[in-house]
């Protein structure tokens, strides 16, 4: 039996447009969806159908492929789950109106989370022949697009484990010329992106029957593949939806109860995926999911108690940002346990607000770049409880400790912190991140105290902390900051550079006999930099 999390994460989205000139923000004629509304779980896609997919001739073939908890990218509308593709396996549906000419668009969200053991993606037939494939191809891990028929490669600039938002334009030409393609990588939703700023792999030979059916189709040992929001349009909005507005749904039975009882709050309507949701009450109560919930933007910014929120083994989605502290004179603190979250952005303690978040027994996934700061400009504190817990931030800089003033903590008491871009402990404000029962990876750059009058903390502190850095790592990154590694237990693995006192302060304790292993250990990079590096037996 395998073991998987059936989790919803914010995938690359790639969006296939063949169609150049004006755009109504309007939808036009939406030729196909799948969003994987589908429930959740093994094998769920075999033979399946989500609930709201049309424009197709059947179901997905039977194939062993996976539902999980759906994907979201910042203010695009989203349903459902999502697929996870299975071991070597390619599962087929066809269209019942192929494109052939004209104006059409395509898109689907995706992220590969291991792209070092094979190819994955998207493929578009013309019958039995691949003409388009959107994924992680060749020899590059990067999320590409690969036009065939005497085409080439567009490749991105990151890692195809990342966000992605890929728009591809494809001009079909009706004399029978070849096909024409622009492709943009992580473009802004909201309006049409312009033809220049696209990279242009080549083109294609005429194809006649135009785009048949997909495939999603992976060759590695491991399920690997997530997709989700499948779109064939004919313009970028019937690709590219975003909430035409948002509404403001306001929590208040202090007594606490269901998410999904519209009674509990105070605009008697259950928020929807395009709505802003608030808790505001001074109060200390229980929110309890009974489904899964899918919503733009949330705010925690109470002046007191605690607020509870127990998924119940389900996912919330947030296609935005989740604030926990949104504005002063807010104190907000909020426990979330047993399920999945998965948001665009993580802020705590914005606008001189307070915040503390406790994540326990759950699975999150901060998809944006750079998209989780703690003490935005005020105070926030986010602590990771249980085994069970686990967070993985994608691509950018993450922030402990944003604004001059400000204050942010992270603490992993539990469980497993992966930062596959970068760490900057201590931007302006002061950040400290500490490990005691748990392992924290971070992919890019470790920076502990980076500007001036900043101060970062990275502290080991049980027998069972594990942290392992495989870029560089600059304590007291510039004049006037001050940075400091403290290993008073637990296995540093720094594998790469390190440098104590790069530009400003640095220090370096290593105590009780702890375990530290550093590629190539630099201090006193500058003679007039004050370093300190302690080994205690």
């Amino acid at each position: 039996m395998k073991s998987k999390v059936f989790v919803r994460a914010v995938l690359c989205t790639s969006f296939i447009a063949f169609l150049a000139g004006p755009v109504s923000r309007s939808q036009a004629a939406l030729i196909a969806y799948e969003g994987f509304d589908i429930t959740e779980g093994e094998n769920a896609l075999n033979g399946a159908s989500g609930l709201t997919s049309s424009g197709w001739s059947g179901n997905w073939g039977a194939i062993n492929n996976d539902v999980i908890a759906g994907l979201s990218y910042g203010g695009l509308q989203t349903i459902g789950g999502a697929a996870l593709v299975d071991v070597n396996s390619a599962h087929y549906r066809s269209l019942s109106s192929p494109p052939t000419s004209g104006s059409v668009w395509i898109s689907v969200l995706g992220r590969i989370q291991d792209p070092t053991v094979g190819y994955a993606g998207l493929s578009f037939f013309d019958a039995g022949a691949e003409r388009l494939f959107i994924g992680r191809a060749g020899a590059s891990t990067n999320w590409g697009v690969q036009v065939y028929g005497g085409g080439s490669t567009a490749v991105a600039n990151f890692s195809s484990t990342n966000l992605c938002f890929v728009v591809v334009r494809v001009d079909f030409n009706a004399s029978g010329a070849n096909e024409q393609f622009f492709i943009w990588f992580n473009p802004a939703l909201g309006s049409q992106p312009a033809d220049g700023a696209a990279l242009r792999p080549g083109s294609d030979t005429d194809h006649p029957n135009g785009y048949t059916r997909v495939r999603l189709n992976q060759a590695t040992s491991v399920d690997n593949a997530i997709f989700d929001e499948i779109r064939v349009g004919t313009t970028w909005a019937d690709v590219a939806p975003t909430c035409p507005s948002s509404s403001t749904i306001r929590w208040q039975n202090n007594a606490g109860g269901l998410f999904s009882t519209a009674a509990n709050w105070l605009e008697l309507a259950v928020p929807s995926a395009c709505d802003v949701v608030l808790f505001t009450n001074a109060a200390s109560y229980a929110v309890t999911f009974d489904q899964a919930h899918n919503n733009q933007e949330v705010r925690f910014n109470a002046s007191g108690g605690e607020v509870s929120v127990n998924l119940g083994g389900y996912a919330w989605n947030i296609s935005d940002v989740m604030y926990d502290g949104y504005s002063a004179p807010g104190n907000a603190a909020v426990v979330i346990s047993n399920g999945v979250l998965n948001t665009f952005r993580l802020q705590l303690g914005a606008v001189g607000s307070s915040g503390a978040l406790t994540l326990r027994n759950v699975s999150n996934l901060v998809t944006y770049s750079g998209g989780l700061a703690v003490g935005l400009t005020g105070t926030g504190r986010l602590t990771l409880a249980e085994s069970g817990t686990r967070m993985d931030l994608l691509s950018g800089n993450h922030i402990l400790g944003n604004s001059a003033g400000s204050r942010g903590d992270l603490v992993a008491s539990n469980g497993f912190l992966r930062n596959s871009g970068s760490w900057i402990l201590g931007n302006s404000g002061y950040g400290a991140l500490g490990l005691f029962n748990a392992t924290g990876v971070v992919s890019e750059v470790l920076t502990v105290g980076s500007a001036s009058g900043s101060t970062g903390v990275l502290y080991l502190a049980d027998d069972r902390a594990l942290f392992v850095a495989s870029n560089r790592v600059l304590v007291g990154s510039s004049a006037g900051s001050s940075g400091h590694i403290v290993i008073s237990n637990g296995l540093a693995i720094l594998q790469t550079n390190v440098w104590v006192g790069s530009n400003g302060w640095g220090g370096l304790t290593v105590e009780r006999g702890t375990n530290l292993i550093a590629g190539n250990l630099m201090v006193l990079r500058l003679a007039s930099v004050r370093v300190r590096l302690v080994r205690l037996p």
